[in-house]
């Protein structure tokens, strides 16, 4: 099922996995990357839900996939924020009362602050390669990839899934990250009132941020948390370490939320 949800003026695509027929049925909303969209998260949502007994929601943002452009200026400190507001309306647009939250890189970090400015609304949550405050070695790796792509096919390639937005998002990751507007970036403060179990995971060979990403949730997070570092992977696991991914996050669903 897809919908075309209009929030705050602009619209927002979304796709629904209805796997259980149940309307009780858990909910997990996934949030994509900083170069995401709902066509490629492949099979791995799908996988997941099916092995919880879940249903799935996925969306893109706003300037991503088949949404609406983004006609907001760079991005602030508080694009995280307007964001998970977002979601929630989002949320509520659909009538569900409480959701479990699977988010990655960026999408990770909009899920933490939807569960620390909600949650009451957030059952449980899966943050992969999460962005919790900026480190000198991410931000090399940002002006890396941003060089390569002079040299590369990246932004042709994102056109596929972004058609004539890509360009822009791409300009707008790279501008917001390293911009004098982020420097000591941080969102670990905002994170004591999260109330649900918390599962963060990323890759070994992650070269946008190094493992203290989630060692220092555990200091801000008052919640049950679990960390996993994946070998074999580095920033999106559930591609490269699919099945080693999907066997961790079960297992934890399982414990914290199926019960």
């Amino acid at each position: 099922m897809t919908y075309h949800i209009d929030i705050d003026s602009h619209f927002i695509y979304a796709e629904k996995i209805s796997l259980q027929q149940s309307d009780d049925a858990p909910l997990i909303i996934f949030l994509h990357d900083a170069w995401g969209c709902v066509a490629l998260w492949g099979d791995f949502p799908e996988k997941l839900a099916a092995q919880t007994g879940c249903n799935a929601l996925l969306y893109d943002r706003r300037g991503f996939g088949q949404s609406g452009a983004d006609e907001s200026g760079e991005r602030t400190p508080e694009y995280f924020y307007d964001e998970a507001q977002s979601l929630i309306t989002l949320v509520d647009v659909l009538h569900v009362k409480k959701v479990i939250l699977f988010g990655h890189s960026d999408g990770a970090t909009i899920a933490l602050l939807a569960a620390a400015l909600y949650p009451e609304r957030v059952e449980a949550l899966m943050v992969e390669s999460p962005h919790t405050f900026l480190e000198e070695s991410g931000l090399e790796a940002v002006f890396k990839t941003a060089q390569k792509t002079q040299n590369t096919g990246l932004i042709q390639a994102l056109k596929k899934y972004h058609g004539k937005k890509a360009q822009s998002l791409f300009r707008k990751w790279k501008n917001c990250w390293t911009s004098a507007a982020f420097a000591g970036w941080s969102v670990l403060p905002k994170l004591s009132t999260i109330e649900c179990p918390v599962l963060a995971f990323r890759g070994v060979n992650d070269i946008f941020d190094t493992n203290e990403q989630l060692y220092q949730l555990q200091d801000y997070i008052q919640s049950n948390i679990e960390i996993k570092i994946i070998p074999n992977a580095a920033h999106s696991p559930h591609k490269e370490a699919k099945d080693e991914t999907l066997k961790i996050c079960l297992e934890w669903v399982k414990k914290h939320t199926l019960k």
